[in-house]
């Protein structure tokens, strides 16, 4: 995204955000999100699950209605998301993207997306995909929703898409930092294949990839 679009979107999720709410409420994650368009360095590792494998049961929390994104899902995503958000959700529903989408009651709870054809503008890495594979790209839980089993749904049910479409290995890199994430995705069968740190700074990024121990 160039710059003057970057800046666009930030003043629109500033309007979104700020719509009801105290400056004071809306400050710090503005402020937050602003220093990420001129600096920002995760570490990341690569993961993957074999499609050929069971894929496990789980129980989530609360009642939940675990199905495929439609079109009609994107008005729900508009109402209750950030433009830039919702934009994204449009764009990987455009694409072709498999999206999967949990409803607790009328709710929408989360969303889960994956591609098989990997775009470096939009998933920020350069990943070839092999024939077979598939890229879990973007997840989002609702906030009201956490902790309850969300994410979990939603990654079985990508994974069981995948599998009803015929792909062979599901690929996904996660935010080395969380101390959640890479622990649930071990937990229902992904391991451990690569590491890599991805730094942008202005309009300039930079991908470091690591060798595996």
């Amino acid at each position: 995204m160039r710059a003057i679009e970057r800046l666009a979107a930030f003043g629109a999720d500033w309007r979104f955000l700020s719509r009801g709410a105290r400056w004071t409420d809306t400050l710090p994650l503005t402020l937050r999100e602003f220093a990420g368009l001129a600096f920002y360095h995760v570490p990341y590792l690569l993961l993957c699950y074999p499609l050929n494998q069971p894929v496990p049961t789980f129980q989530p929390r609360i009642a939940l209605e675990v199905r495929e994104f439609r079109r009609a899902d994107l008005d729900q995503v508009r109402a209750v998301q950030r433009p830039s958000e919702a934009n994204l959700c449009q764009e990987r529903f455009e694409r072709g993207h498999i999206g999967i989408v949990a409803y607790a009651q009328d709710a929408m709870a989360g969303h889960f997306w994956g591609c098989a054809q990997l775009d470096p503008a939009l998933e920020r890495i350069n990943l070839p995909l092999g024939a077979g594979e598939v890229y879990m790209t973007d997840s989002f839980t609702f906030p009201m929703f956490r902790n309850n089993g969300v994410f979990t749904a939603m990654l079985l049910g990508c994974l069981r898409a995948y599998i009803e479409r015929g792909f062979e290995r599901a690929i996904t890199c996660v935010d080395a930092r969380s101390p959640v994430t890479p622990r649930v995705l071990m937990r229902n069968g992904f391991h451990e294949i690569g590491r890599f740190e991805y730094t942008r700074i202005g309009m300039w990024r930079h991908v470091r990839w690591f060798q595996m121990p």
